[in-house]
């Protein structure tokens, strides 16, 4: 009998110390355990339930693997056979990779709505940016005209007498004597008289080209007489600013009289950002608003790029061309404007509080699953309305972090240099 229970307490012995080899086998590599976690303190991992030591809470049941030589959240995206390399670049849609310094976490959903986070399904849109600005009215110079004469003489009497003022085309300008015109005048009466027609037809087509109208040679012809003093018409239609012509006055060929403007086109130079010049191009529409004329708005439309680029504003001019039938819009006028830009192409946009700028690297977190949060290097187009278009790092339907992306960020920092302190260690 005493012999029975020596040989049974000797196996109960054995097979306590088995059962607690057992229980301290070290892990594995890729061993797959029910740990417990601090829920405030993801650094704080056992095998059995209890408190955090750090701040009291219940530590919480979280499914984990072995990992490196340390237990970290075991992600169901590794049971689907997915490639997760961290800080390694990926092949897929897009090349995208684990900026350095960050890894992927888990937080708990309770956790997650005491920091705010939110989140935001990445969508194709339709790219809208509207660009405001300031610009100056300008004369358009393709409106400009200088009056001029083709032969000289002395001025008689002026009809169009201070700058400022407004002529139409075909109204008086100037009386002219000019004996080098009076001398042509009755050479195109001598070849009218000789019906020479070669000459005659030379004669009235240099008469035409220094400014005299049709009827004025009719009347010299049924005159039979060359005039002492011919009028002057205008051939343009403006306001004259510029005005440099006296009565008495001496004028010969080629010196400029007047210069008039047509005001019923004008041009606003309006200055654009440097970040803003992607989106600008030659026939864009625009609309012009004058703060002094409210609830009127003048449209128009980008006719020229200017080349250079303001050192110190870091911003180029652009040209619109604005019709002005009313002259209501006047050089020299401060005006506002307003440019919308619109594309038919649909392409991914995100909000400006979902990147994270860190200088070489732009990046967002991506969550997986209900608590894994992932972040990702993005490559960022231009910045529209409702954010930037991704060129390259995300897909349409993703599901990214757009508030409580900082403190998401930290925990991933503070994650990474742990995990780089254990793999030294080991």
């Amino acid at each position: 009998m005493k012999r029975f229970i020596l040989i049974s307490i000797t196996t109960l012995f054995i097979f306590g110390i088995y059962s607690c080899k057992k229980e301290t086998k070290p892990p594995q590599e890729g061993e797959v355990r029910i740990m417990y976690q601090g829920p405030m303190h993801p650094q704080v991992i056992q095998e059995k339930p209890g408190k955090c030591p750090i701040c009291g809470m219940d530590l919480v049941p979280k499914k984990m693997v072995y990992k490196n030589g340390k237990w970290v959240p075991f992600e169901e995206e590794m049971e689907e056979g997915e490639m997760k390399m961290e800080g390694m670049e990926m092949k897929g849609e897009h090349e995208m990779k684990m900026p350095p310094g960050l890894t992927k976490i888990n937080i708990p959903v309770e956790r997650q709505y005491l920091i705010g986070v939110k989140t935001e399904i990445v969508k194709k849109k339709k790219p809208v940016k509207r660009i405001r600005t300031y610009g100056k009215v300008e004369y358009s110079e393709d409106k400009i005209y200088a009056i001029n004469l083709k032969f000289g003489g002395w001025i008689e009497k002026l009809y169009v007498d201070y700058e400022g003022k407004f002529i139409k085309k075909g109204e008086k300008l100037f009386d002219i004597y000019s004996p080098e015109l009076y001398q042509t005048q009755e050479e195109l009466i001598l070849a009218y008289e000789r019906d020479d027609k070669v000459l005659f037809e030379n004669v009235k087509r240099k008469l035409i080209l220094w400014g005299i109208r049709e009827f004025q040679i009719k009347k010299i012809l049924e005159n039979k007489k060359a005039q002492e003093i011919l009028s002057f018409y205008s051939p343009y239609s403006g306001f004259v600013i510029e005005k440099k012509i006296f009565e008495g006055m001496k004028v010969n060929p080629g010196m400029n009289l007047y210069k008039i403007a047509d005001l019923s086109e004008v041009w606003v130079i309006a200055d654009i950002y440097e970040y803003e010049l992607p989106f600008i191009k030659r026939g864009l529409k625009a609309e012009v608003e004058v703060p002094y004329i409210p609830g009127e708005k003048f449209k128009g439309y980008i006719d020229y790029v200017y080349p250079d680029l303001d050192i110190k504003t870091r911003t180029a001019k652009v040209r619109i061309a604005l019709k002005n039938p009313s002259f209501k819009l006047k050089p020299g006028m401060y005006v506002n404007v307003n440019i919308n830009i619109s594309s038919d192409e649909e392409k991914i946009i995100i909000p400006v509080d979902a990147i994270l700028f860190s200088g070489k690297y732009n990046y967002v977190f991506v969550k997986k699953g209900k608590g894994t949060f992932e972040p990702r290097v993005i490559e960022l187009g231009p910045k529209v309305d409702d954010g930037y278009i991704v060129l390259k790092g995300l897909s349409e339907g993703e599901e990214i972090v757009t508030s409580g992306n900082f403190l998401i960020d930290s925990e991933s920092k503070i994650q990474a240099a742990l995990k780089g302190i254990s793999i030294h260690q080991h």
